[in-house]
């Protein structure tokens, strides 16, 4: 073989242009040379925990039918010096891990899973914490439990781990704390934690934690090196820690209309250039911003705090109690944030899959109004606008509205609208309105009757030609007036391809 492969360099490079895994396995099965860097390239990136157990003998491992196609993979025999070895051969090559315990996840349900009593057995490992995953960055948890916890701060924390999401843990934000009270030890290089706790088990009940514990702030504030950061419920001395962070760039804050910082008085709290807001109504997250900018009520727009942001989120974490309209937090925003440095706002429904079924007749949701947005006319520096919901009505479906709000935002590259549609003299109009756009994530609906008057009052020569839209979500489709329309969108939107190109 020739001698350049005998360059370590050469090989790793040669075996990152392999997208797919079966010709590293051949490659690790039959070529010395090639071996190590073909497994380290295989187990660099591990989608499912089970896939490293199946690399111990057949005899250790045990596996129980759980209907559906699933099975539970267990121990049925104590793990050996032997097999610790044979395991640590392919964990010490893992640098990014995803472990899956449930099925209600935006991830692919798997077809196996792991028993809680092999995940107890994993967190005996004689070896030192952090040996068996030495190179470990990045961890992604999905719905874990007790013994979950318990085998990721046994085995799975070290002092290279960089990235610790946690995904529909059902725990309270204080609990978690007591399931991993020493994280900033065991991970001490953690530049991202994000823990999203259910909001059914935690913020939409009433025994809810309204602000985090003493032992979470505590376990929290030792970390020094966050950049990213969203672990619930908050109280002022993680506000203050967050605000003393010099690299944090993105915070997500849980808040309830109880927390009691809310009410508390004191100067503003230096916020990172992108925030979200989880809140069960609009008004406690326009009371969240007032009191982050450090707003009194003797504040004029002229003398009151300006939060720097670039980007803002607000999750509606439950649409159908709130008891005001959109516009409490988009006033607030208005008025907190400085206009010339906001590029990006988002707000959004996070109970995409509420069952409408469990709604009691007065917790009518609130629909949003042309006078709900119209604060954010002020935000003329907007790249991004974002409204998504579920079943809440947005502008009650008025073309004419959102085309009046439209010229306060020239410099948009993104809008997306849902649910909400426009018809193909609207869309003429929105392209004409922005020419920025890049990303325009609203239904465009074609109507029969409208192509029966749409050539007689447009001249081609005057329309718009936007060369960044490369994708449109279009409805009513048929052979008939798409072929109408096809020279039309041709012509507006060059890089979207149609049927036929």
């Amino acid at each position: 073989m020739h001698r350049c492969f005998q360059i370590l360099e050469i090989l790793v490079h040669l075996l990152c242009c392999v997208d797919s895994k079966e010709p590293l396995s051949r490659l690790a099965r039959t070529c010395k040379l090639f071996k190590e860097p073909a497994l380290d390239a295989l187990y660099a990136v591990v989608d499912d925990f089970c896939d490293l157990l199946m690399c111990l003998p057949r005899d250790a491992l045990i596996f129980t039918p759980h209907g559906s196609g699933l099975d539970l993979l267990g121990f049925q025999r104590d793990i050996s010096t032997s097999d610790w070895n044979i395991l640590m051969q392919y964990t010490s090559r893992v640098r990014i891990l995803r472990g899956l315990w449930g099925f209600d996840t935006p991830f692919p349900n798997p077809n196996v899973l792991i028993t809680d009593e092999a995940c107890q057995a994993l967190s005996s490992c004689p070896l030192p914490s952090g040996t068996l995953f030495p190179k470990l960055r990045t961890l992604r948890l999905v719905e874990p439990g007790d013994a979950q916890l318990e085998m990721m701060r046994s085995i799975l924390l070290g002092t290279r781990l960089i990235h610790l999401f946690i995904h529909s843990c059902t725990f309270f934000a204080g609990d978690f704390s007591g399931q991993v009270p020493d994280l900033a030890s065991r991970a001490p290089s953690l530049e991202t934690l994000v823990i999203e706790f259910d909001e059914k088990s935690d913020l939409l009940v009433d025994e809810k934690p309204v602000e985090t514990t003493t032992a979470m702030a505590n376990n929290i504030c030792q970390l020094q090196r966050i950049r990213t950061i969203q672990c619930g419920p908050v109280n002022e001395r993680l506000l203050e820690h967050y605000a003393s962070l010099p690299e944090l760039n993105a915070l997500t804050i849980q808040v309830s209309h109880d927390s009691q910082w809310l009410a508390s008085q004191g100067p503003p709290y230096r916020m990172p250039q992108s925030l979200t807001i989880q809140a069960i109504q609009y008004e406690t997250g326009g009371r969240a911003l007032r009191r982050l900018a450090g707003t009194t009520p003797s504040a004029t727009p002229q003398t009151a705090f300006k939060l720097r942001l670039r980007t803002v989120k607000f999750d509606a974490m439950w649409p159908f109690g709130s008891a005001e309209p959109l516009a409490s937090f988009t006033t607030a925003l208005a008025s907190c944030a400085c206009p010339g440095h906001l590029t990006e706002v988002t707000i959004s429904n996070a109970c995409d899959n509420a069952d409408s079924d469990v709604i009691e007749p007065d917790e009518a949701y609130y629909p949003v109004k042309i006078d709900d947005l119209q604060p954010l006319t002020h935000l003329s520096n907007l790249r991004r606008l974002s409204l998504v919901y579920s079943v809440i009505p947005i502008l009650g479906g008025q073309h004419g509205q959102l085309l009046d709000l439209l010229p306060s935002w020239p410099l948009l590259e993104t809008l997306e609208i849902r649910p909400f549609s426009l018809s193909a003299t609207t869309l003429i109009i929105v392209l004409t309105d922005l020419p920025n756009l890049s990303n325009l994530a609203i239904d465009v609906v074609i109507e029969d009757a409208e192509l029966e008057t749409i050539f007689e009052k447009l001249d081609f020569r005057t329309l718009p030609t936007n060369e960044r839209i490369s994708a449109l979500s279009i409805h009513n489709r048929t052979d008939r007036n798409m072929k109408s329309l096809e020279p039309l969108f041709h012509r507006l939107v060059p890089r979207v391809m149609w049927s036929g190109d």
